[in-house]
């Protein structure tokens, strides 16, 4: 009974902290190559479009008529 007692190896089960948004993003570049980005930027185009249209029509007040 004089045994002492050895605490247990680490199996590896570390808590690690989630990767973050910068970290996702490169990763999906990663494993998409070329067509995700391709995709990126044609949804930035198509945003920054919607966004210029809705401006547009707000100053020419479309809706208030």
């Amino acid at each position: 009974m004089d045994d002492v007692l050895e605490p247990l190896p680490d199996a590896g089960l570390a808590i690690q902290p989630p990767p973050s948004l910068i970290d996702r993003v490169v990763d999906l570049f990663q494993a998409g190559g070329p067509v995700v980005a391709i995709l990126t930027a044609m949804s930035v185009v198509a945003l920054a479009i919607i966004l210029l249209k809705l401006w547009q029509f707000r100053t020419v007040r479309l809706g208030d008529r």
